[in-house]
């Protein structure tokens, strides 16, 4: 039904057999109807999530007033950190199970994990990219853009955090796929000097003082 494109059809099927799933006993669930039940999952929640990963602090369209501005941004911020929080929910559905890691899901709860990394990772680059107020002097942008990169430091390292685990899992489970592949590369990436040296601890990031004048719109809000 993928390949035919007919994602519709498809959902429709997924939300039966996850019905079908829930009404068994469980001395009838079998390890491969556990996994496949997370690929189940795993999948609905990508395609749910997609949405919060194409957003974008993009501010308006074109030129208008600073309060019109503002009140864009604020929206665009809003349905960012809701989108945020809503796709870690739905990972850790998968990826949790009384609170610890379901293993029972398999690689599936290790992509979940991943996942969510990828979610926060995707925030920081958001707070990166966001929109430049045009009214800021030359000095003033300087400051606003190093406030920006100060305020995503806390989000990528929540996504190191959650790569790392992720990784640490398949060590563990001996589960070496494109997940792990990736995540391995993205660490490598992210922290160059630390990865793949993974015996050290992570740093502590270096926050820029919340005094400075030049605030960015997103530390304001947030």
């Amino acid at each position: 039904l993928k390949e035919q494109d007919r994602e519709d059809r498809l959902t429709k099927h997924w939300v039966w057999t996850a019905t079908e799933y829930d009404r068994l006993d469980e001395k009838d669930i079998t390890p491969f109807l556990r996994s496949l039940n997370a690929q189940i999952q795993f999948d609905q929640a990508v395609q749910a999530s997609q949405t919060y990963m194409d957003s974008k602090i993009s501010g308006p369209p074109r030129q208008t007033s600073e309060k019109s501005t503002n009140k864009v941004l604020a929206k665009q911020l809003k349905d960012k950190q809701e989108g945020l929080k809503e796709t870690v929910t739905r990972y850790n559905a998968i990826a949790l199970k009384d609170g610890a890691i379901n293993l029972e899901g398999g690689e599936w709860a290790i992509a979940s994990i991943t996942e969510i990394g990828k979610a926060y990772d995707n925030y920081a680059e958001a707070i990166i990219n966001s929109y430049i107020p045009y009214w800021l002097s030359e000095g003033q942008t300087e400051m606003y853009q190093m406030n920006l990169e100060d305020r995503s430091y806390q989000y990528e390292q929540k996504a190191i955090d959650y790569y790392t685990k992720a990784l640490d899992i398949s060590f563990e489970a001996q589960l070496y796929n494109d997940v792990s592949a990736y995540v391995t590369r993205r660490l490598g990436e992210l922290r160059p000097s630390e990865f793949p040296a993974r015996d050290e601890e992570l740093k502590t990031p270096n926050y820029l003082s919340s005094k400075v004048q030049t605030r960015t719109f997103i530390e304001t809000a947030e």
